[in-house]
């Protein structure tokens, strides 16, 4: 079983409590966490920030495809 889940305001491998990093970010990040657990396959799909911190080894095993959509403002 393959899900996609798509993210339309932040990047779930971003830290809580930023711009752009809020409680939707860690529940996209949560269900996709769960069902890999599960042995389901998970793609996230995100806008593309500038992120400057490389991302941490929890979210490195989760499958971001990051989409240039413009700007986000």
């Amino acid at each position: 079983v393959k899900v996609a889940l798509i993210s339309v305001h932040g990047d779930p491998a971003l830290q809580a409590g930023g711009k752009d990093a809020g409680g939707m970010n860690i529940y996209i990040r949560e269900v996709a966490q769960r069902l890999k657990s599960e042995g389901i396959e998970v793609d996230i799909f995100t806008r593309e920030h500038n992120r400057q911190e490389e991302l941490e080894d929890e979210f490195k095993v989760l499958n971001i495809i990051y989409i240039n959509a413009g700007d986000p403002s």
